[in-house]
C-alpha cells in the first residue's frame, strides 16, 4: 500500500516537473505573432521619443521652473511612446497583409 502512494506520488512529480518544462519551452503569443521583429526596434524607438521630451522637459523645468510646462512635456513624452508603438504596431500588420507566409 504504501509502495502504491510512493509510485504515485513519483509519477505525479514527474508529470508536474514535466508540465513545467512544457510551460517555460512555449513561447508567448507576443512573441509568436512578431514575425517581422518589430517589438524590438519599436520599444528602443519609443524609448528614445519619450527620452527626448523627458530630456525637455526637465530642460525647461530647471530654466523657468514653470510646472505646468514639466507636465505638459512629460504627458508629451507618454504619448510619444504610444504613438510610436502604435504605429510600428501598424507597419507590422502592413507586412503581415503584404508577406503572409
Amino acid at each position: 500500500n504504501k509502495l502504491n502512494k510512493l509510485n504515485k506520488l513519483n509519477k505525479l512529480n514527474k508529470l508536474n516537473k514535466l508540465n513545467k518544462l512544457n510551460k517555460l519551452n512555449r513561447k508567448p503569443s507576443r512573441e509568436m505573432s512578431d514575425k517581422h521583429n518589430l517589438r524590438r526596434i519599436s520599444t528602443v524607438l519609443a524609448i528614445v521619443a519619450s527620452a527626448f521630451f523627458a530630456a525637455v522637459a526637465v530642460a525647461g523645468y530647471q530654466r523657468t521652473e514653470d510646472l505646468k510646462q514639466l507636465l505638459l512635456f512629460l504627458g508629451l513624452a507618454v504619448l510619444a511612446f504610444v504613438v510610436v508603438k502604435f504605429l510600428f504596431f501598424g507597419i507590422g500588420r502592413l507586412l503581415d497583409k503584404i508577406d503572409p507566409s
